[in-house]
């Protein structure tokens, strides 16, 4: 299985995401963050 590494731009863009969500909805924002790192582990897993 192939390493998965997050840039450091992609980790701030995504805090920036989830701060703006969560202006909204706490939880919302929380899961959105979990579902999108779990989709991006799937990749992993894809064929090249």
């Amino acid at each position: 299985m192939k390493r998965l590494a997050f840039a450091k731009q992609a980790v701030t863009d995504l805090e920036a995401i989830a701060d703006y969500i969560a202006a909204d909805s706490p939880i919302r924002a929380t899961t959105f963050v979990q579902e999108l790192r779990d989709a991006c582990v799937e990749l992993r897993t894809m064929p090249e």
